[in-house]
């Protein structure tokens, strides 16, 4: 995916993203080397990713490679610990329990 961070404009590729979250009406782009600002809402943002993705929060989408666990009402991505909203909890943990050994 290509995105426009000040000047520039920048290839990040899917396999490298972390995570998004939403900053009014900019998102910020989590990968393991840098953090990008780029200016777009976060509802665009989301119906253009692929399927790799899950919209854990109003303010954040993850990518579901990252998630490392989760605990209680949080997703973890390593030391990142990102809360699992209210709306998104239940078609979250769906997603979890097709993936889940009892």
């Amino acid at each position: 995916m290509f995105v426009k961070s000040g000047k520039q404009i920048i290839k990040v590729e899917y396999s490298a993203i972390l995570y998004f979250e939403a900053l009014k009406e900019y998102v910020c782009i989590y990968t393991p080397a840098e953090k990008l600002l780029v200016y777009k809402r976060m509802k665009e943002l989301e119906e253009s990713l692929p399927k790799n993705f899950i919209r854990v929060h109003n303010s954040y989408i993850v990518s579901k490679s990252a998630i490392s666990s989760v605990k209680e009402n949080e997703v973890c991505l390593g030391e990142t610990k990102i809360p699992i909203g209210e709306t998104y909890f239940k078609s979250f943990m769906e997603f979890i329990d097709k993936f889940h050994i009892h």
